[in-house]
């Protein structure tokens, strides 16, 4: 299978770093994917029975929880960061703003930004669900992209109506 959108809808959605076995998928068809795996398992499971909002939450706490953002969650700003961008399955694209002197400015950190994920012609980029960038506008500032197996075509800053 070639890097495709799905098309379908997931109830769960599980990502452990190592392979599962024939027994333990069969026992997660059973009993649930927490109850099937343990405390003790690293990894996130999103559930939606118990989503947030936009927000899914991390059943899996054992290596502390990724909560995570849906892809068209980020709070809509009057200049916000737009990136058209692909990444793999399991690639990201997450961006820092710095000033001019190279410093990370604090609420736009790496720590902070919400990670891109999937293919988007217009993808928002967000730090903790909000987008705004309109306090910069007219200042310079610096871009650092942190990018796993993806690729970035172009960047652009622009009111959420335009498209141009």
């Amino acid at each position: 299978m070639t890097n495709e959108p799905f098309l379908g809808t997931a109830d769960d959605i599980l990502a452990v770093r190592r392979v599962l076995s024939a027994d333990e998928i069969a026992k997660m068809a059973r009993e649930g994917a927490a109850a099937a795996l343990g405390e003790a398992e690293k990894g996130a499971l999103y559930t939606m029975e118990k989503r947030d909002g936009t927000i899914l939450i991390d059943e899996l706490a054992q290596d502390g929880q990724q909560n995570a953002l849906m892809p068209s969650s980020p709070g809509v700003g009057d200049l916000m960061l737009f990136m058209n961008c692909s990444t793999s399955a399991a690639g990201s694209i997450r961006c820092e703003l710095q000033d001019e002197t190279g410093s990370p400015i604090p609420g736009y950190t790496l720590d902070e930004s919400d990670e891109i994920l999937g293919d988007g012609i217009r993808q928002a980029m967000s730090w903790q669900g909000g987008s705004e960038l309109k306090q910069f506008s007219g200042k310079p500032i610096r871009l650092r992209f942190v990018m796993v197996d993806a690729d970035l075509y172009s960047i652009q800053f622009a009111s959420p109506g335009n498209d141009e």
